[in-house]
């Protein structure tokens, strides 16, 4: 099962690398603006687009066909997908707490209310897919 989620990590090495650069931009303009709104809401967009693009890969790369001869059943590829998408969720949640910082806002109860609206939100929007 992990051997599961870190292909898919790896499979998304690079777009992963464009969109820590495109959250550090935003996190620029927030401390700019004074505000980290975008961050989080950036962190739920990234989050659904790195579960769909990987769904994409998948399909492209006929996966799906190669992963039924593994000995994994269908319930564990599905969980093993959702797996990566907590763990990405995961890491946006603390890197959106950690801009709130930055930004100036210090540890708040903002900050954590913003870091669980990035988990549920990715993973909601995520099981809607």
């Amino acid at each position: 099962m992990i051997g599961l989620i870190v292909k898919d990590l790896i499979q998304m090495k690079r777009m992963l690398k464009t969109f820590v650069a495109i959250m550090l931009l935003y996190v620029v303009l927030g401390a700019v603006q004074g505000s980290s709104a975008i961050v989080g809401t950036l962190g739920v967009m990234i989050c659904v687009m790195a579960g769909l693009s990987s769904l994409s890969m998948d399909e492209h790369g006929k996966w799906n066909q190669y992963a039924l001869t593994l000995p994994y059943s269908r319930t564990q590829l599905v969980v093993a997908k959702y797996m990566m998408l907590s763990l990405l969720a995961g890491i946006m949640a603390v890197f959106t707490m950690v801009a709130d910082i930055i930004i100036g806002r210090g540890i708040s109860s903002s900050t954590a209310e913003n870091g669980l609206v990035v988990i549920i939100g990715s993973l909601f929007t995520v099981a809607l897919e």
